[in-house]
């Protein structure tokens, strides 16, 4: 066999390895699809991106589900081509569990010592798995798949609220004049307590102790009965302060 014959001959050989992994069969139920192709509303499509170190004759991989193996590499009787692309489509089922195995027979991994070895796994286009470059002679990846997202909403918004509007950021449309402030539209105030003066309850009497006259900051809690109450801390000098409610 001459030199340009034997070259031409690894050329066909590595062309064949490259259309194994990509030809479309059914195993086991499991749709193997090509790179254009698309899997039925109750299966995702799972993709294999495998790149090949300077050994790849060491790098072994197989798919796993309920049944059993559904598909595995490289093709019986052969090996992976040294730094080169491999890629792999399967449509899985809906709801299915599965398990991608990675081996590498001497376990220094696919990357980096000897070439920059690595693979990926990838749900439609969401990546479930990657490899690092750590050492493995066995790595295993477990993944569920699940109903895709929607990539658009279920519904259209609506054009208008809901509800009656009870706060717009910026609009302060409303003047209460008798109190000096501007308010939202939908909002209402009214007064609780005044400093010095003791506090009317919503039963109608009056508390027992006068509001103190230098609120700072302040809070509202709800009550374990029902309703609110406003809590109010005191700045006082001579440690004459406290919080009010």
């Amino acid at each position: 066999m001459t030199l340009a014959s034997a070259a031409a001959v690894r050329a066909a050989l590595r062309i064949l390895a490259l259309t194994i992994c990509l030809v479309a069969v059914v195993v086991e139920g499991v749709e193997i699809v090509e790179r254009t192709g698309r899997c039925n509303d109750n299966a995702r499509l799972f993709k294999l991106t495998l790149d090949t170190d300077a050994y790849p004759w060491e790098t072994r991989w197989a798919l796993m589900g309920a049944s059993g193996e559904i598909a595995a590499g490289p093709p019986a009787n052969t090996n992976y081509a040294r730094r080169n692309r491999y890629i792999g489509f399967w449509c899985l089922d809906i709801g299915e569990d599965y398990t991608l195995t990675m081996k590498d027979l001497q376990g220094d991994g696919i990357c980096c010592a000897w070439g920059q070895g690595s693979f990926v796994g990838k749900l439609d286009d969401e990546e479930i798995f990657r490899s690092d470059d750590s050492d493995y002679k066995k790595l295993s990846f477990d993944f569920s798949v699940k109903t895709r997202l929607t990539r658009q909403p279920t519904k259209r918004p609506t054009t208008q609220p809901t509800r009656p509007v009870t706060f717009v950021r910026g609009d302060l449309s409303q003047e209460i004049t008798d109190l000096g402030l501007r308010i939202s539209t939908g909002m209402s105030v009214r007064v609780i307590a005044r400093a010095n003066q003791r506090v009317r309850y919503a039963s109608g009497g009056l508390s027992g102790r006068r509001f103190h006259s230098m609120p700072d900051g302040a809070t509202v809690t709800p009550l374990e009965g029902g309703g609110y109450a406003y809590v109010s801390n005191a700045e006082m000098e001579q440690r004459r302060g406290g919080v009010y409610a």
